[in-house]
């Protein structure tokens, strides 16, 4: 079984504008970031079209996981709608995401579109954990537990102990494409939603302030 690193993590970003002069107007963000911070650290890369990719680093996420997963030419406006996202999540759902991840990892390479990363944290509801099982014969067994396994009814005691759990577990896994995480097996019961498109997340049109002043007791 393959080791994942947990992905609750705040984010930490180098941003500058694309080019040479990017290295001296660079600035960090960290993320999740209120709009306020986010304008203002983009005024101050000098990046003036949302639209436009900026020159992005992860100057510390804590794990490399994140720099095989994300994208280099991620916009901004996005990522940090993803790491809002994402810290809204609850320990369960944070759980069903690592699989998702893990299950797109998988079957298709790194890195993974934010469109579909934030997608994924709108499927959460499409997921199960069997939290029980970090293996195939975990899994049988924890299927053959449950009456969830492909076999007779009303079986005699004695020939439980005669059944094969990692074969049963191997084929379920296969036949429903899950995948055994540190926090244990998830599989998707469902479709992933279309709920964000491309682009959703970036302005329309520039702020007309970049400062806000919270004045309190």
């Amino acid at each position: 079984m393959k080791q994942h690193p947990n992905l609750n993590r705040i984010f930490e970003v180098e941003i500058g504008r694309p080019g040479s002069i990017g290295a001296m107007t660079a600035t960090s963000l960290s993320l999740p970031a209120t709009p306020f911070a986010l304008a203002a650290a983009l005024e101050k890369a000098r990046i003036t079209d949302p639209t436009t990719p900026c020159q992005m680093e992860l100057s510390n996420s804590k794990s490399s996981f994140w720099e095989q997963i994300i994208p280099q030419d991620a916009n901004i406006y996005e990522l940090n709608h993803f790491v809002h996202r994402l810290d809204a999540l609850t320990e369960h759902e944070r759980n069903c995401f690592e699989g998702l991840v893990w299950m797109e990892a998988d079957r298709n390479g790194t890195p993974i579109p934010l469109e579909r990363l934030i997608n994924f944290t709108h499927s959460l509801e499409n997921c199960q954990i069997a939290y029980e099982a970090h293996n195939d014969k975990s899994l049988g067994k924890f299927y053959v537990d449950n009456d969830m396994a492909d076999i007779p009814d009303n079986l005699p005691e004695a020939v439980y102990e005669l059944l094969d759990y990692e074969a049963i577990g191997r084929k379920s896994r296969i036949v429903e494409g899950g995948v055994f995480t540190e926090r244990g097996y998830v599989v998707l019961s469902g479709e992933i939603s279309q709920v964000y498109k491309s682009g959703d997340a970036v302005p329309l049109e520039k702020p007309s302030h970049t400062i806000m002043l919270e004045v309190c007791k």
